[in-house]
């Protein structure tokens, strides 16, 4: 078959063209796809030519051209096979075929085309090559051993073949793809972070010759199981975030884990080496996760690690010796014994499970905010050198008693709020009980030590206190203090602030106050007799 090679951007006045040698050619039929600015087309025969005269079409001056070339060059051909990369015959106005400098990086002409064929010779594909051009295929021939950082990010791609040579992957390469798998040859020593993250991978190889597993390589794909080599020692953050794998095994050379490593998947159980000495944090948050065995020698958890699984049990190492913030949070635990070598349990440790049973060794030292909020504990001992209660650590809970030792001295915003307390006693030893520490509960009676100074806002609201006696070093009681109790009486010893709602919800018919105690207008319910003091609307201001 004959062809011809049209110049769009030919002058009419120009010389007939020189005969093109079949290399050059060759170039040319490349450039011709990559460029847009030349085309392939058979060329006219004789017969052809007079049968357009014959039908009295009326040629014109670009006709003369074309009918020209294609009797100037009408016995030359094409060598196909001296055409790098056409292995197919005519090339495809969809390909593109990149060009090769003298050090062997691959160089990108043309920016339109769906597939990319990299032509042999090429040892580099440099960063930022071909991103963000909708490519859906690409071949990459032996000889190549490196992929730029983002060099074919952001693409449709759903084909890739990489060779044998390969040695390094570059960040980002082939982020935001299509990929569904990927075969990924032995030899390569670096798969860079990111390099295959968000496609649509459902299996991938990996070569034993990778010794660690970068940040985020493989996150926000769709792999549901996945062979880690025994070379590997460590996977990093995020390596195989968000996809649905169902199961992983871990070689039993493997030390450390890294942030969100295996975060949102679908693993329903792991069996974790020996080796392991740290998991770190979110590395198996939102899983399926039923039962876990920790080794002996595990020494930290990092935050958040086993958080929203469906762990029922667990069994904590002697080697730790601080329990992590929201480690268990989002369980299913019922039954938890913290070994003696603890001594802080951080904030929502354990928050969100169904613990009825907790025993604390007197080596903790700090119990964290809402470390066991959510739960199911009926009753739970405080060790003896804790000296505050936190903010909703014991939070909807179902307490019936709770003794506060003579060394707290603070109890928290909301520390027991929902629970079923019936009594407290609340040592000397505390300064300061926050707002909505006992909220809604079921205490009877109540006794203020002579120790605090203020009573805040809701912090005994919704109770059942029946009567109530206010020693004179309360200075201030907030808003809703009491509110929504069975107050029949209450006994002011002294002057004090008293804020809006603070007795309302009440069975109250008098009250008698101090001549200079301030109370707001909505202190106590509508119809009560208050006796003595005077209204300021502005007093929850003071406090």
């Amino acid at each position: 078959m004959n062809l011809l090679i049209k110049n769009f951007g030919g002058d009419p006045d120009r010389k007939p063209p020189k005969k093109i040698r079949s290399s050059t050619k060759g170039h040319l039929l490349k450039r011709a796809l990559n460029h847009n600015l030349l085309y392939l087309k058979l060329m006219k025969t004789r017969d052809e030519l007079r049968l357009y005269f014959e039908n009295g079409d009326k040629p014109t001056q670009e006709h003369f051209w074309e009918w020209q070339n294609s009797y100037w060059h009408k016995e030359e051909k094409i060598d196909m096979e001296k055409i790098t990369g056409l292995e197919n015959g005519l090339p495809n106005p969809n390909d593109i075929y990149p060009e090769i400098d003298q050090e062997g990086n691959a160089s990108l002409q043309s920016y339109l085309g769906k597939r990319m064929f990299i032509s042999k010779g090429t040892i580099n594909i440099p960063d930022s090559f071909a991103p963000g051009m909708s490519i859906t295929k690409v071949s990459i021939p032996e000889g190549v051993t490196n992929i730029g950082v983002g060099a074919f990010m952001s693409n449709l791609i759903s084909e890739l073949n990489l060779p044998q040579s390969m040695v390094s992957i570059k960040n980002n390469a082939f982020y935001n793809n299509k990929l569904s798998s990927i075969h990924l040859p032995e030899g390569i020593i670096d798969i860079a972070p990111g390099a295959f993250g968000y496609n649509m991978l459902e299996s991938v190889h990996i070569p034993e010759t990778l010794s660690v597993i970068s940040e985020y390589v493989f996150a926000n794909n769709q792999l549901k199981n996945v062979n880690i080599p025994d070379n590997i020692t460590e996977i990093k953050e995020g390596a195989f975030n968000t996809n649905l794998l169902e199961s992983v095994s871990l070689p039993s050379g493997i030390i450390k884990l890294g942030r969100y490593v295996f975060a949102y998947n679908q693993l329903s159980s792991i069996e974790i080496p020996d080796s392991i000495t740290e998991i770190n944090e979110w590395a198996f948050q939102s899983n399926q996760l039923t039962s876990i065995r920790l080794p002996e020698n595990i020494t930290m958890l990092g935050n958040g690690a086993f958080e929203g699984n469906k762990i029922t049990s667990i069994n904590i190492p002697q080697g730790i010796t601080q329990i992590s913030s929201s480690v268990f949070m989002n369980n299913q635990l019922k039954e938890l014994n913290i070994p003696e070598t603890v001594t802080y349990i951080g904030v929502n440790a354990f928050a969100n499970n169904a613990l009825t049973s907790v025993i604390i060794p007197n080596s903790v030292t700090y119990i964290d905010g809402a470390a066991f909020q959510n739960n199911k504990l009926a009753s739970i001992n405080i060790p003896e050198n804790i000296t505050k209660i936190e903010t909703s650590v014991f939070t909807n809970n179902e307490l019936v008693s709770f003794e506060i030792s003579d060394k707290i001295t603070e109890i928290g915003s909301g520390a027991f709020q929902n629970n079923k307390l019936t009594s407290i006693h609340i040592p000397e030893s505390v300064t300061r009980v926050f707002d909505t520490a006992f909220q809604n509960n079921q205490l009877s009676s109540l006794s203020i030590p002579k120790s605090i100074k203020k009573i805040e806002r809701s912090s005994f609201a919704d109770n059942k206190i029946a009567s109530l006696n206010i020693p004179k070093n309360i200075s201030f009681i907030q808003g809703s203090a009491f509110r929504n109790n069975q107050l029949t009486s209450v006994n002011f010893e002294g002057d004090v602030y008293i804020g809006s709602f603070a007795f309302a919800g009440n069975n109250l018919t008098q009250v008698i106050l101090g001549e200079n105690t301030i109370y707001h207008s909505q202190t106590f319910d509508p119809g009560v007799e208050v006796i003595g003091g005077f209204i300021d609307n502005s007093v929850d201001y003071y406090m």
